[in-house]
């Protein structure tokens, strides 16, 4: 149960439970928009333990083929997609990190939704729910008011130096999963993702930039650049 005082002090009677077995992958997409046509420009995708310390992350950027969309808001020009790989080139370092892993993203229907379709054009079908945890719609139930990813990392103290660019939401979106495991730790426990039907059609690409996150903390000492 959360209580919220007059002061505006949360705290929180979590019952007892039993802590995952499962590592979990926190993911995030930039696009071209938001109708059912848009493309990714971008994909990162952080490793976290069963205790939520994190592994490691892999990012990068990906040529949609078309206009990319908001540059205003993800910052990713034409001219800065144009070397970067097509999603063929990395879809299958990026369906092996969602291997027996819970998956979790802030807004995670659209994430989800998007990423399907991309695999799907390749003749992979991704499972049609992820089992994952959705920071957005646990942060609703769990605190309430506005629970976009800049609005809750503002309320909650939690660094997010560049909204909109993958990297440093996923470390963010992580951050917060670790609050939210305090706050409604059922909510935050998810299933491991099952496998994408027909993954042997991908051709494993040039690795993309992958960086290891320091394993003596929860995380908290991740940097975006």
């Amino acid at each position: 149960m959360l209580n919220v005082g007059s002061s505006g002090a949360t705290s929180v009677h979590a019952s007892r439970w039993s802590e995952p077995s499962s590592q979990y992958l926190v993911f995030d997409l930039e696009t071209t928009g938001l109708g059912s046509s848009c493309r990714i420009v971008e994909f990162a995708g952080l490793v976290l333990d069963p205790a939520l310390r994190s592994l490691s992350l892999y990012e990068t950027v990906i040529n949609p083929g078309v206009a990319p969309g908001p540059t205003w808001l993800h910052g990713l020009s034409r001219e800065a997609l144009e070397a970067a790989p097509h999603f063929p080139g990395v879809a299958a370092d990026i369906e092996r990190l969602f291997r027996d892993r819970i998956v979790v993203a802030h807004n995670l229907r659209f994430d989800w939704s998007t990423l399907r379709r991309a695999f799907r054009a390749l003749g992979v079908e991704a499972p049609a729910t992820s089992g994952g945890v959705c920071t957005a719609k646990v942060a609703h139930h769990a605190i309430g008011g506005s629970c976009d990813l800049a609005s809750i990392c503002r309320r909650l103290g939690v660094e997010h130096a560049t909204p909109h660019r993958a990297a440093c939401d996923v470390v963010a979106t992580a951050e917060l999963l670790r609050i939210l495991r305090e706050l409604a730790p059922s909510a935050t426990r998810g299933h491991p993702c099952h496998l994408f039907a027909g993954a042997w059609r991908l051709r494993r690409s040039v690795p993309a930039r992958r960086r290891d996150a320091a394993l003596g903390g929860p995380g908290r000492g991740e940097t975006c650049e």
